[in-house]
C-alpha cells in the first residue's frame, strides 16, 4: 500500500476510542463557547447601532392613535347620536322629501301633456272622436294632433281647447264653456259650437288655408297678423281664406252641400287652378297625373261639384271636355295632354 494514502498521526500519539471521543467532545465544545461569545457581542453592537426598543415603541403609539381615528373606533359614537336623534324629524324630513317628489312629478305631467296624433295615407280617410264628443272627419293626406284631454284648469292658454290640423278637415264641435280652437300652419279659427270645414294645404311652398262655415259662427285670422285682424263668419256658406301671412279674406258665399262633398264620396272645387285640383285628385284616389299642357293652360281656374261619389276617370273625363284637353292611362298612372 502507498505511503500517501495513509493518515499520518506524527505529533499524535495513538489514544483509545473513548479518550479520543472525549478529546474531540472537548474540543466541539470549546468551538461552541467562542461562537456563542462572538454573537454576543455582535449583538451588543446592533443594539448600540440601533435603538430597537425605540423603534418598538414608536410603531406602538403610531397604531395606536390611528386606531382611536378609524371610522371602526367611531362607530359607537355614530351610533349614539343615532340613537338621540328624535324618532319624529326623521319622519317628517322624508314626508317632505316625498312632497317634493310628488310636486316634481305633478309640475312635469302638467308642463310636458301628452299628444295624440291621428294621420290619413293617400286615398284614405276616418272620423275622430275627440274627448270633448266633437267629431273630426280627416280627408286623405291630412294630420291631426291635439293635447290628450284638451287644456284642462291647472293649464293656462285661455282653457281653449286646442287641434292642429295639417291637411283637411270637417268640424262638428260640440257646445262648450270653453273656446275650441283650430291651428294651421298660417291661420287660426276659433269656434264655440258649430260645423265647418278647414283646408290647410300648401302650394308653391306657401300654406293656404281656407274655412267654409255649413252652420254657427266662426272667427277666422291669420296666425302672424293677430285676432284683431279677424274675419268672422256668421251665414250658411260663408268661406275665407288666408293666404301665407296676409290677413284673411272677406267672406264669400258658396253652395252649402259642396262644404264638405268629399265625406260623402263626391268632389267640390271652386275656382281653383287645374294644376291644383289634379294635386288633390292625386290624394285623393292614390295615384299619380302628369300634365303635359302650358303653365297658362295649368292656372285656369276650374269649378267641379259632385255630391255623390264619382271616380277618379269620370272626373278626368270631365274636365278634359271642359278644356278642350284628353287623357290617357299609363303604367304609373294617368297623363292629361292637349
Amino acid at each position: 500500500m502507498d505511503s500517501e494514502s495513509q493518515p499520518q498521526h506524527k505529533n499524535t500519539p495513538d489514544l483509545p476510542p473513548e479518550l479520543e471521543r472525549q478529546a474531540t467532545d472537548k474540543a466541539t465544545s470549546d468551538d461552541y463557547a467562542i461562537l456563542w461569545a462572538l454573537l454576543k457581542e455582535q449583538d451588543a453592537t446592533t443594539d448600540r447601532s440601533f435603538p430597537t426598543d425605540d423603534a418598538w415603541a414608536a410603531l406602538e403609539a403610531r397604531l395606536s392613535s390611528a386606531s382611536d381615528d378609524s371610522p371602526r373606533a367611531r362607530m359607537p359614537e355614530r351610533a349614539s347620536r343615532r340613537a338621540a336623534r328624535p324618532k319624529g324629524r326623521t319622519r317628517a324630513r322624508w314626508a317632505v322629501v316625498a312632497a317634493m317628489f310628488v310636486c316634481i312629478g305633478f309640475a312635469v305631467l302638467i308642463s310636458r301633456p301628452q299628444t295624440t296624433v291621428h294621420k290619413t295615407a293617400v286615398a284614405e280617410q276616418t272620423t275622430v272622436t275627440l274627448p270633448d264628443g266633437s267629431t273630426v272627419t280627416l280627408n286623405a293626406a291630412s294630420r291631426l294632433s291635439y293635447p290628450s284631454g284638451f287644456s284642462t284648469w291647472f293649464r293656462g292658454e285661455n282653457r281653449a281647447r286646442t287641434v292642429t290640423l295639417e291637411g283637411e278637415a270637417f268640424f262638428a264641435i260640440r257646445h262648450r264653456k270653453r273656446p275650441f280652437r283650430v291651428h294651421t300652419p298660417n291661420a287660426t279659427i276659433e269656434v264655440l259650437g258649430t260645423r265647418f270645414n278647414v283646408r290647410a294645404r300648401s302650394v308653391n311652398a306657401q300654406p293656404i288655408t281656407r274655412v267654409a262655415l255649413q252652420s254657427g259662427r266662426v272667427k277666422v285670422w291669420a296666425t302672424e297678423e293677430g285676432a284683431e285682424d279677424s274675419v268672422l263668419l256668421e251665414a250658411s256658406g260663408a268661406s275665407s281664406r288666408v293666404v301665407g301671412s296676409s290677413a284673411p279674406t272677406q267672406p264669400v258665399a258658396i253652395a252649402e252641400p259642396g262644404i264638405a262633398a268629399w265625406r260623402n264620396g263626391g268632389l267640390a272645387v271652386y275656382n281653383a287652378p287645374l294644376l291644383r285640383v289634379l294635386k288633390e285628385l292625386e290624394r285623393r284616389y292614390g295615384t299619380t297625373i302628369r300634365l303635359k299642357i302650358s303653365a297658362k293652360e295649368a292656372a285656369e281656374p276650374l269649378t267641379l261639384h259632385y255630391g255623390q261619389p264619382v271616380t277618379l276617370e269620370d272626373i278626368l273625363r270631365d274636365i278634359s271636355v271642359m278644356k278642350g284637353l284628353q287623357f290617357r292611362k299609363v303604367r304609373e298612372g294617368y297623363v292629361v295632354i292637349p
